[in-house]
This record gives structure tokens, sequence and C-alpha cells, in this order.
């Protein structure tokens, strides 16, 4: 009987193996949060480095609190909590229907501007064109005067 008892403990995992583990399966759900940021979409490219940014933050702090573990109940509370906390990291953006309505407010928003804006607006726009429109002319010009005299 007491051999039977004895034998019902089963030494697991070295507490090392059992850390580099819990550290692979953090540095997967780490690159899986962010490869999810990369295709998204709705992200502008400097949103999705802030959350990346944020991954790797939360990844480091996971990865930290591994190490310190001292036994295996330790480790895998702390990849629990570390995988919730990397996955967090990814917060989706606006859908890109609202995104577009916005933008397009901005612009008739633009259109509504106060008489005094919408001239000044203009007379902006007026000069820039007349800037474009010279420059295109001089060029234009100045080219036909090069072949004129290439040609003699």
């Amino acid at each position: 009987g007491n051999k039977e008892i004895g034998d019902q403990h089963v030494a697991g995992k070295p507490l090392e193996d059992q850390k580099q583990a819990a550290l692979n399966e953090i540095t997967k759900q780490g690159n899986e949060a962010k490869k999810a940021i990369d295709q998204d979409a709705t992200l502008t490219d400097k949103q999705k480095e802030a959350q990346k940014s944020n991954v790797d933050a939360a990844v480091k702090q996971a990865t930290d609190k591994v190490q310190g573990a001292t036994n295996a109940q330790g480790i895998q509370d702390q990849v629990v909590v570390g995988n919730k906390e990397i996955g967090d990291q990814h917060v989706a953006g606006k859908p890109l229907e609202d995104q577009k309505q916005a933008a397009l407010n901005e612009i008739t928003k633009q259109g509504n501007l106060p008489k005094t804006a919408q001239k000044e607006h203009a007379n902006g726009e007026f000069a820039a064109m007349l800037s474009a429109l010279t420059l295109a002319s001089s060029t234009f010009f100045g080219i036909g005067k090069k072949r004129k005299n290439n040609g003699r």
C-alpha cells in the first residue's frame, strides 16, 4: 500500500523547462497580437506603431514575471495574465465607414465656412492656382524657346 501511495507522486517538468515553454507561449502571443494590429485596416500607421509598442511592453512585463516565478502554478498564472495583457493591447479603430463619414463631414464643413473665411479660402486657392499656372506657362514657353534655338 505504501508503495502505491508513493507512486502517486510524479514529478513535473523542471521549472526551467516550464519557464522556457511559458516564454515561448508569451512570445507567440506577442507576435500574433502584432500581426493582428498590422492587418487592422481601421488603424492608422501611427496607431499601429503605438499599439505594437504597447505589445512589446506587455511581453517584456510578462516575461519578467515568468522569470521571477518560483513554482509551476506561478508560471502558469503569469502566462494567463500576460497573454491577456498582450491581447488587450490591440484595440480596433472605428469602422472604416464611420471614418469615411467623418472625413466627408469635415470636407462638407470646409464648404460651409463663414463668408469671410470662404473668401480668404478662395483667395488662397486662386493664388495657388495662379502660381501653378505661371510656373507651367513659363516652363512651357522656356522649353519652346530652347527648341526653337536648337532648331537653328
